[in-house]
């Protein structure tokens, strides 16, 4: 999957159909999530301690769910770390469980930038392509307000829905930076989203990304999303820890970013 602007602003003068026809296809994906999320959210509030337990079911559509969660604090390369693991299991008609959603968030309070600016990390699978946000006119307007709700969207699904007003395109640039070739970066503070990339933490991610960690959903755990804010750093995956040990392993990667994130404030 390309970033959501790769795949939105390239050759806007014939995209003014498909634009229109992606607003209403994104509000109603949007509107979507929202109420899982909001679902998931109520789930939560009833989840105490560490341990795993259900919560309540909630339904959607007729259709039962159950929010499991986990939650682990710790403290790893002198950064003080939350990680919260959770699994949405849903139970159709004929009494038939699945699991419906998985995410986890690591959430770091040691690292903030300055109110009202951010960092937003998303991977994509081999080389991001530049390409210049939408032209002025109605027909750039168009992709560039579809492509502000889609990073909406993505933003609400990874980070929490009161981060979406925070990311957008007004007021921030895409930075490209050497040897972190494999993720589109937005941000509001080009020039430290752009030190932080280039120095070790680029490594950091290059090398996480390039081997094998062993976890149970590799593949999703490749696709973590990253947002830097003013109340901290956070990293987003649609997987569940399988264990504590892997919360742990997580945690000490998101950490060891964090701390090289420091060093560039």
């Amino acid at each position: 999957m390309e970033s959501i602007l790769d795949f939105l602003i390239a050759d806007v003068e014939q995209t003014a159909v498909i634009a229109m026809f992606l607003a209403f296809g994104v509000l109603w994906v949007r509107k979507k999530v929202s109420r899982k999320k909001a679902q998931a959210d109520m789930n939560d509030t009833a989840i105490a301690g560490a341990g795993q337990a259900p919560a309540t079911p909630v339904a959607d559509y007729g259709i039962p769910e159950q929010s499991y969660s986990n939650i682990l604090e710790g403290q790893s390369n002198g950064i003080s770390w939350k990680l919260t693991s959770s699994v949405i299991v849903t139970e159709d008609e004929g009494g038939q469980r699945s699991v419906s959603k998985r995410h986890t968030l690591w959430t770091c309070p040691d690292v903030r930038l300055p109110t009202g600016t951010f960092i937003f990390m998303q991977p994509v699978p081999g080389e991001y392509k530049y390409r210049p946000d939408p032209k002025e006119g109605f027909l750039g307007k168009m992709v560039k307000w579809v492509a502000d709700t889609a990073l909406d969207g993505v933003v609400s699904a990874y980070f929490g829905d009161k981060y979406a007003a925070l990311v957008n395109l007004d007021g921030s640039e895409t930075v490209m930076a050497e040897g972190i070739t494999n993720y589109f970066i937005r941000s509001s503070v080009p020039d430290t989203a752009r030190r932080f990339a280039e120095g070790p933490a680029g490594e950091l991610i290059r090398q996480w990304r390039g081997a094998s960690q062993g976890f149970d959903h590799e593949e999703e755990l490749d696709m973590t999303h990253f947002l830097i804010t003013d109340d901290g750093m956070h990293a987003g995956c649609n997987v569940s820890m399988g264990s504590e040990e892997e919360a742990r392993r997580f945690s000490d990667f998101c950490s060891a970013l964090a701390a090289e994130f420091k060093k560039v404030l």
